[in-house]
């Protein structure tokens, strides 16, 4: 993997630190996808994980949030690390499952 890649990717992963602006935070997220898109690569891992997130992205949003408010007041106080990785990962898992079977036939 290039370095421009790997510098890209890294500020895709290190952005949700968080800066005092939400709009250089949003603009360096926005910078680096366009480089991992636009310069090419042999492997293209990462613009595959992101169109395969995009292709379930509507299933995705229509159930985290029931599932992590779920989660969230099963707790009276702030859930473990635990259950909230758990209900993502089930997230996708559902999400995948919907796009799959409901929402489009994929290619196998």
């Amino acid at each position: 993997m290039s370095w421009t890649r790997l510098s890209a990717l890294a500020v895709l992963v290190f952005s949700a630190l968080g800066l005092a602006h939400p709009v250089v935070g949003a603009a360096s997220v926005c910078l680096a996808t366009a480089v991992l898109l636009v310069i090419p690569g042999r492997n293209n891992g990462a613009v595959r994980a992101m169109a395969g997130v995009g292709r379930i992205s509507y299933s995705l949003y229509l159930i985290h949030w029931p599932l992590l408010v779920y989660v969230k007041a099963l707790w009276l106080a702030e859930p473990p690390t635990l259950a909230i990785w758990s209900a993502l990962v089930v997230s996708f898992v559902t999400s995948w499952l919907l796009c799959r079977f409901v929402e489009v036939t994929l290619p196998r």
